[in-house]
């Protein structure tokens, strides 16, 4: 008989259905806390809402099993997305959905020190409690240098990424004026996702894909990796960033 291993850690993972103007729009494999941020979040990466005004109800079953949002649209979102799983974005998907080919760069004059990205992130990791935990879930967080802080974990890194974009629309944050930090690689659905709210500068212990990487220099955004040692690598619009010394 195999050994039960409940005693053990894990990662809490389960179904939350996203339903939009009445119509089920995805359904997240995720961890179900900050439920009404990852809702919002979502739809702002997907470049379905503007801002909070956008919004004219929002809804959190007690069950957390589903999210019930009413909102002014800018796109058609009568297709249902399915399942998001936890272990990737919506892939090249999502490029299609968020129509690249016609999106402007980030447009932001915002500069920020290597060293102060990676204070950001080492503060980061040592409030993510839940990756310290069990190992087994990614952390994100927002930071600008005018004091906004945001960090949520999920067992998704994209699903990550997207409560703390929903907390900045939450918070009517320029998101134009911070930095992205992330515990998982970097893929393209992670530039898009930045791209598509205004951060310049995203930044992650792990390293980009050739996706990523490509759709940082359209966007440009800064693109950072390994940014927890002492060799962080810029791979695009070093601009962006103050360093004495530059890998990459």
């Amino acid at each position: 008989m195999t050994e039960s291993r409940l005693d053990q850690p894990l990662a809490e993972e389960s179904p939350v259905a996203l339903v939009l103007n009445g119509k089920r729009l995805s359904t997240f494999m995720c961890t179900p806390q900050a439920l009404d941020e990852l809702a919002v979040g979502h739809l702002k990466s997907r470049g379905l809402i503007e801002n909070r005004e956008s919004i004219k109800r929002l809804l959190v079953c007690p069950d957390r099993g589903s999210i019930y949002v009413d909102a002014f649209v800018h796109n058609d979102a009568s297709e249902d997305e399915g399942i998001i799983a936890s272990s990737c974005g919506s892939g090249i998907r999502a490029v299609e959905l968020l129509g690249c080919v016609n999106r402007l760069p980030v447009d932001s004059s915002w500069i920020i020190a290597l060293s102060k990205l990676r204070d950001w992130s080492k503060h980061m990791f040592a409030e993510a409690e839940l990756y310290r935990s069990t190992g087994g879930v990614h952390c994100a967080a927002l930071r600008g240098e005018n004091g906004f802080y945001s960090m949520r974990e999920d067992v998704g890194r994209h699903n990550a990424v997207d409560k703390i974009i929903g907390r900045g629309i939450f918070d009517g944050l320029d998101f134009s004026q911070t930095a992205l930090l992330t515990s998982g690689r970097i893929a393209a659905d992670m530039v898009l996702k930045a791209w598509a709210v205004g951060i310049p500068v995203l930044a992650s212990r792990s390293i980009p894909t050739t996706s990523a990487y490509e759709l940082a220099l359209t966007a440009r955004i800064a693109l950072i990796g390994r940014i927890g040692t002492a060799n962080a690598i810029i791979y695009s619009s070093r601009d962006r960033i103050k360093t004495d010394s530059i890998s990459g």
